[in-house]
């Protein structure tokens, strides 16, 4: 019965292709009557005759097959799809991985595999993805984007100095930091995936970087699992240490063939989210969406060029990340557990301008979650503020708290943005002076170089 299906298809097929025909909307009404038809009597006539009738036996994989064929009838029918002569349909009808629990092929994405070089030479091809996708994720991570860090922490440390030049240079370092530390976790899970499909596991790999150097690392490990694959690089922070070096970070990547769907989670070392108003909601892995996107992106482009049609199951895991997160930013912001995949290492002290004022709208938008009527909230610059206000005023525990750093006037500022009603500042008295004298950034370089202005007026 399935034979006599493709054969209807391929009836239609050669009409709906023929320039000729001038009833192919009758064609292609009659085709997919036909196998809507067969579909309806082996699989529905029990249902419709309150069981007085029934088939008995239902051709293996019918439902699949019919929508297969009824998709393709449409492709071809809109011109989305156009067929060759010797066109497979047979195999295309009764593709055994697929024929009875699908999912359903599409024409455009079956039929060009059969004659393309991929499918002739798997073995190559899939080697050579796999080194340039581990190669992209650990040169990435480990050899360019925490250059660019120590360009932007230096540049921060001597704003006083910085001219124009400077100040862009070090703009274009934390705009090229962000990107490489983004992507560098999607290229780890795309060389894992690949990995898994072919059972090469490269020794070293080279990468021509997007500034045209070629720079050659060696992955930490490369392996299959009991399930899977997995691939690690270790963060290097160069000469711009911070807790985070030294931590192997490793994509596990596990194959699912049941479906399309890419599942991204956090492993051993990857926090969790424990309060609301983060980028990602209460109870999911502390991974943005943003390196979501980049490596679901990444693991679709690999699976394109494997001829894989399913899904995958990806965990990120950061060795020892539990204990590092302690000397992090992340407990005291909701991260639970872990370091947090944002595109750099993880919620460290940040040193650049743009990290800091990220991290306080950050607590910013998790305190107008909190606050009550009238809307309340405390501002401390440092530690000092908030072990005083901790040990002087318990009763103020239920008030929202943020720490400011040297930004007082930008956090003021998103307070008011916020629609705070009332604002307490709390913090040491050489802080609230600066403040006071009209500075509302408190680091000392900063204000020495603005109260100097102010004496020149």
């Amino acid at each position: 019965m399935l034979a006599v299906g493709v054969v209807v298809t391929r009836a239609a097929i050669l009409r709906l292709t023929d320039p000729a025909c001038r009833d192919r909307r009758r064609v292609l009404a009659l085709a997919c009557i036909w196998h809507v038809a067969v579909l309806l009597v082996f699989k529905y006539t029990g249902f419709f005759t309150g069981g007085a009738l029934s088939m008995g036996w239902v051709p293996l994989g019918l439902s699949f097959f019919t929508f297969q064929q009824l998709w393709l009838l449409k492709e071809v029918y809109t011109g989305a799809y156009v067929p060759a002569q010797d066109e497979r349909l047979f195999l295309f009808a009764f593709f055994f991985p697929t024929v009875t629990s699908g999912p359903i092929l599409k024409p455009g994405d079956f039929f060009p595999q059969l004659t393309g070089e991929h499918f002739l030479h798997p073995e190559w091809e899939d080697v050579a993805a796999g080194l340039y996708a581990i190669s992209c994720g650990t040169a990435k991570k480990v050899l360019l984007a925490d250059p660019f860090g120590v360009v932007v922490n230096n540049g921060w440390a001597q704003l006083e100095d910085l001219s124009a030049p400077a100040a862009w240079l070090v703009i274009l370092a934390y705009t090229f930091q962000l990107y490489l530390d983004f992507s560098g976790y999607c290229d780890i899970a795309a060389g894992a995936a690949r990995l898994l499909l072919t059972g090469h596991a490269p020794e070293t790999v080279a990468l021509r970087t997007p500034k045209g150097i070629v720079v050659e690392v060696a992955p930490l490990f490369c392996r299959r699992t009991d399930t899977g694959a997995e691939c690690a690089i270790e963060k290097d922070g160069g000469d711009d240490v911070d807790v985070t070096t030294g931590l192997p970070v490793i994509a596990t990547v596990e194959l699912l063939p049941g479906c399309t769907e890419i599942r991204i989670d956090g492993g051993r070392g990857v926090g969790r989210v424990t309060k609301p108003g983060l980028d990602q909601p209460v109870g999911a892995a502390a991974i943005n969406h943003v390196p979501r996107q980049m490596i679901a992106e990444a693991l679709r482009r690999e699976a394109e060029a494997a001829c894989y049609t399913g899904g995958f199951a990806v965990t990120i895991s950061i060795q020892n990340g539990e204990e590092v997160a302690r000397r992090t930013f992340n407990p005291h912001i909701g991260v639970e557990g872990g370091l947090s995949v944002l595109g750099t290492s993880g919620i460290v002290e940040p040193m650049s301008q743009q990290a800091i004022l990220d991290t306080i709208q950050l607590e910013m938008n998790q305190a107008v979650l909190r606050a009550g009527t009238p809307k309340r909230l405390i501002l401390a610059p440092g530690n000092y503020g908030l072990d005083y206000l901790h040990d002087t005023y318990p009763a103020f525990a239920a008030i929202p708290v943020v720490k400011t750093s040297n930004f007082i006037g930008d956090t003021l500022d998103m307070a008011a943005s916020a629609g705070f009603e009332q604002v307490l500042l709390v913090g040491h008295v050489g802080k609230l002076v600066k403040v006071a004298g009209g500075i509302m950034n408190t680091h000392s370089h900063t204000c020495l170089c603005e109260y100097s202005v102010d004496d020149q007026r």
